[in-house]
């Protein structure tokens, strides 16, 4: 290897080194979404490959397993989304109504709801508003460190 190419070899791999904390930040976003492709990938694929040998067709095999798979996973999944949203919107109108009789969402109303979920939480966190703060030597010295979550 001449010294010119060992040179050159150098600064791509430094290149390649300098690229890879942004490459991971970029990717961060999708990795749930990889790793779902992934997992549905490997579910289906003797699916796919009993349906290669059943149409001779690799292509139409390939449209009937996405067929499959977006009639299996997609329309169920958007099925529970849809479900879901028009349950918290349904709570929203009831708890809303149910408070207007009172004076609107006064703060009584809020702890009331949440009471039984803190106390669960309670048995494993510490939700006592008068422990010390651990977020800095500075702490109540601005807004953030005053907050009920960082006490």
């Amino acid at each position: 290897m001449t010294k010119q190419r060992v040179t050159i070899l150098f600064l791509v791999s430094c290149s390649r080194l300098q690229r890879l904390p942004c490459a991971s930040l970029s990717s961060k976003p999708f990795i749930g979404a990889l790793l779902s492709a992934a997992v549905i990938a490997i579910v289906f694929f003797p699916v796919q490959a009993k349906m290669v040998k059943w149409v001779h067709s690799p292509s139409l095999a390939a449209l009937l397993s996405t067929i499959l798979v977006v009639l299996v996973v997609v329309v169920p999944a958007v099925g529970i989304g849809v479900a879901i949203t028009e349950e918290v919107t349904d709570l929203y109108h009831e708890l809303g109504e149910r408070s207007s009789d009172f004076g609107g969402w006064s703060p009584w109303h809020v702890s009331e709801l949440l009471r039984r979920p803190l106390d669960w939480v309670g048995k494993y966190v510490d939700l006592s508003p008068d422990r010390p703060s651990r977020v800095a030597p500075h702490a109540g010295s601005s807004r953030w460190d005053r907050s009920f979550i960082l006490r």
